[in-house]
């Protein structure tokens, strides 16, 4: 990007009041919440549904176990406040088209809007993480 089109601005995350106040968000530990932050952190406004954060980054990042990391990941996903766009996998080398995939799994939050893909269903946010109670049991593993 040229000098003359780039933002002037800080990044930031920003958590919404509603969204912290849902039961939702009320009801995840503190490492679900920070993997969230720290997937957040990777939304730049254009990349929702492709935001690249593997279970061993977060480990890395929030000096905690893989495990524990991926509970946070599933808690994420439970509660609806993530998607899984395109699940990663450690095998992963080129695809049918030659190209070198990320084995990281690419992730959406469900709190904007997917870039991911097109049409009605990408222009509004899902959520989903404010009907929890009712998605709770089928949010598929």
């Amino acid at each position: 990007m040229s000098r003359k089109h780039r933002s002037t601005q800080t990044r930031f995350v920003k958590l919404e009041h509603w969204l912290m106040n849902t039961a939702a968000w009320k009801d995840l530990n503190a490492t679900a919440r920070q993997v969230y932050v720290e997937i957040a952190r990777r939304y730049n406004g254009v990349n929702n549904g492709f935001i690249v954060y593997s279970v061993r980054q977060a480990a890395d990042e929030l000096k905690i176990g893989k495990t524990k990391a991926a509970k946070g990941f599933k808690d994420l996903q439970s509660h609806g406040f993530i998607v899984a766009e395109q699940h990663g996998a450690f095998h992963w080398k080129i695809d049918v088209t030659g190209k070198r995939h990320r084995p990281a799994s690419e992730w959406r939050l469900t709190e904007f809007h997917s870039d991911r893909t097109t049409g009605i269903e990408s222009r509004y946010p899902s959520k989903e993480f404010t009907r929890w109670p009712e998605i709770r049991d089928t949010v598929r593993p």
